[in-house]
This record gives structure tokens, C-alpha cells and sequence, in this order.
């Protein structure tokens, strides 16, 4: 199973503890790629404070259920080194969650 599976998963379980974990897990082994382990460890940091905002709302589980596409599409462009196309993608991945945040804060 690979990491966007699990993710996959805990959505379909509704299981937002294990969605964390696992959507946790996928970042981290895409950010490694980079062997940078400060900017790992930075970046990680920064998603793991603001990931905790609204991920149990309506709206969060909502998100979450959108995100796995996100994460499979990722990972194809990957395997096709469309490295402008991650970039993009990440963002507004980033991005569409900063709504849940901003109500939750």
C-alpha cells in the first residue's frame, strides 16, 4: 500500500486521526525527496501546527476527502518529473485549506 492509500483510507474510515497520520507520513516522504533535513524538519514543523485547524469540522472532512485525488496527482507528475506542475498543484493544495484555518482560528 502506498502512503496516498492510507490516506485514502483514513478518509474513507472518517478517521481523522489516522488521516493526520498518514497525510503526515506522505508529506514527509515527498519533502525527504528534496535531502534537505532542515528543510524538512521546517517544513513539517509549519504543517503540523496548522494542520490541526478545522480538520474535524464538516468542512474539514470535506477537505480532506478532496485532497486524495490531490495526492494521487502528485505523485503522477512525479513519476513524470513535471516539477512545475507539483509546484502548482502543492500550492493550491496549500492553499484551499487556508478557508478551514482561518474559521477555525
Amino acid at each position: 500500500m502506498v502512503l496516498a492509500d492510507e490516506v485514502a483510507q483514513a478518509v474513507k474510515d472518517e478517521d481523522v486521526g489516522q488521516y493526520i497520520e498518514s497525510d503526515r507520513r506522505f508529506h514527509g516522504s515527498l519533502i525527504a525527496r528534496a535531502d534537505n533535513p532542515l528543510l524538512t524538519r521546517m517544513i513539517m514543523h509549519l504543517r503540523a501546527n496548522m494542520l490541526l485547524y478545522g480538520v474535524n469540522s464538516e468542512e474539514g472532512r470535506e477537505r480532506q476527502r478532496a485532497s486524495v485525488d490531490e495526492h494521487y496527482e502528485v505523485i503522477k507528475l512525479a513519476s513524470r518529473h513535471q516539477s512545475e506542475a507539483i509546484v502548482a498543484l502543492i500550492t493550491r493544495h496549500i492553499e484551499l485549506w487556508k478557508p478551514l484555518f482561518t474559521t477555525a482560528l
